[in-house]
């Protein structure tokens, strides 16, 4: 791979997280149809078709195993699959104690860890790894690189302002809706406008999966 290939911008970071959200999306989302055959919209923030999780992991995936370019695919596997339930395990952590929410939860599976990590998955992860780095990854940077750099920059700055206020709004919109099952009263004006804007049923038609922790 090129040095510009294997360059890791902020730019290139940018549209590898939308890139990694909207795959996220579809794969959960057509997955879900699949196993139970109804539709459940997968999204994970308040607006647009974005699994914010994936888009993470893909920035991860990429900048971590861009080192492992060139290795044998068994190994990048391995890599790919420990990363992945790590991450996973550590975002559940953040979405309970942070967030005071559960977005999933194995623990009425058999070989899971603590219910956030359902190990027989693990390979999944692997096996994304390898695609993403052997297949998704350079074709990415193949199309990336042929876009003049003035459009790129100024499309980039305004997908950034809307995914950093989705991921802003939808953050604070989910925590309220934590504390008011919780019985916690709002103490500010923006809380107060949360509670009006975002209700429970507004974020529960559009992120339906998502529960409230004890």
């Amino acid at each position: 791979m090129k040095n510009k290939d294997r360059e890791i911008t902020i730019t290139k970071l940018v549209w590898i997280f939308v890139i990694g959200s909207i795959a996220g999306y579809v794969l959960e989302t057509s997955f879900y149809l699949l196993k139970h055959g109804v539709f459940m919209n997968k999204q994970g923030l308040l607006y647009g078709p974005i699994k914010p999780i994936y888009g993470i992991a893909a920035c991860i995936l990429s900048i971590i195993l861009n080192l492992l370019k060139g290795k044998k695919n068994w190994l990048i596997f391995i890599f790919g699959s420990i990363i992945g339930g790590v991450f996973e395990y550590i975002c559940s952590l953040i979405l309970e104690y942070v967030f005071g929410t559960r977005m999933w939860s194995y623990a009425k599976m058999g070989m899971n860890i603590h219910g956030r990590v359902f190990i027989p998955y693990l390979p999944i992860w692997g096996v994304i790894a390898v695609l993403w780095l052997k297949t998704i990854y350079p074709a990415f940077n193949k199309v990336f690189n042929k876009i003049p750099k003035i459009p790129l920059y100024i499309v980039t700055i305004i997908v950034s302002v809307f995914m950093v206020y989705d991921i802003f709004i939808s953050s604070f919109a989910v925590m309220r809706m934590s504390e008011r099952a919780h019985n916690v009263q709002a103490s500010t004006k923006f809380e107060r406008y949360l509670d009006r804007k975002y209700t429970d049923k507004y974020i529960l038609k559009r992120v339906p999966y998502v529960k409230i922790v004890d």
